[in-house]
Formats: structure tokens, sequence, C-alpha cells
């Protein structure tokens, strides 16, 4: 019989006793519900992820050329705007010195608390800044009925930064963690 080595045997009996600690057991994890999302790369036999790093997957993977590292990053958010929040239509005169209101609505998915105000533009318009201390003109409300926070920002509007008509316009924007948010919502613009 082969006697194992107390450098060995030691961390595995402190291993089982740190995780008995904090209540893991193999067939808890087992019952629990997990998303998983396959890292497919084109050309590749085997992919692991390694870790993640902000909000990136970072691993490697072999293809017939050897081994390669890759970074994956997630996909847009899609999120939900009220041009003119509270106004049925969303008709309006392009004006240079004009203000774009536009609700970014809160949801279950989605904390409006946590959108980088700074990085918001509606195809191209920024959001106001404003007086001494160069403030968003931003706030957030109760906008719509569902009992969410939503996020009000205000654009400021330019002649001629979209063609007159119904259309849509898309508003896009990253969230705190630089996750990339983007929503769409019709738009009319009267001549």
């Amino acid at each position: 019989m082969k006697k194992i080595s107390h450098q060995i045997l030691n961390p595995i009996i402190f291993l089982a006793i740190l995780l008995s600690i904090i209540g893991w057991h193999p067939t808890l994890a087992i019952a629990r519900e997990y998303t998983f999302t396959t890292i497919d790369v084109p050309g590749a036999v085997n992919s692991w992820a390694y870790g993640i790093d902000g909000n990136n997957i970072v691993g490697y993977y072999v293809d017939a050329n050897g081994f390669h590292g890759f970074l994956a990053s997630p996909g847009v958010k899609p999120i939900t705007v009220d041009i003119r929040p509270g106004v049925y239509s969303n008709c309006f005169k392009q004006n240079e010195k004009g203000l774009i209101p536009v609700a970014i609505c809160g949801s279950a998915d989605l904390d409006v608390t946590q959108i980088d105000i700074g990085t918001l533009s509606l195809r191209g318009l920024s959001v106001k800044i404003a007086g001494e201390s160069n403030k968003y003109l931003a706030h957030y409300e109760y906008v719509n009925d569902d009992n969410y926070l939503d996020l009000v920002v205000q654009f400021q509007d330019s002649d001629g930064w979209i063609a007159s008509g119904n259309g849509y316009t898309t508003l896009t924007g990253k969230l705190n963690n630089g996750t990339p948010i983007e929503g769409k919502e019709t738009i009319c613009i009267i001549p």
C-alpha cells in the first residue's frame, strides 16, 4: 500500500474543511440552476475559459496552428427607450437650441443607476451639459407604471442631425462596467 505524503494530504484536508465551512457540497452544486454559454472559436479543436477580466471572458483555444488566447466580450444589452416620455407622439421640429427628452426604462434586467451617462448618444447627439459645474441634464424618476426606476436625459438638439419624416433612431451607450447598451425608438421630424 502506497502512503500519501503529509504535504499532499494536508492541503486536501484544508480544502475539504474550507468548502464545508462555506457550505459547498457537490450535491448542492449539482442541484443549482446555471446558465451556460458556448464559446465557439471557428476552427478550434478545444477552447477553455480561464477567467473573467472585468466584464470579459479570458481564455485560450487550440487549432491546427497551436495555442491561442482569446477575449470574449459581451454583446450589446438591449434597452427600452421612450423619446418624449409622457407624450404620445414622438414628432418634433429640429432646433439647435432645443432639447430632446429621452427616458431609458429600468427593468428587472437593467438598473439605470448603472448607466454611464457620459457615454450616451442619440444618433450622434450628446447629453446636454449645463451650468458651471458641467453636470449632465439627467435625472431619475418613475416614468411608466412598472415600479422600476427610469433615467431621463436631455439631448442637445441640432439642425439636420436626422432627415425629416418618420423613422427610427438609436440610443447607444455603456453601463459603468463597460457593457454596451442600445435601444431604438420611432421618431418623426417635422420639416
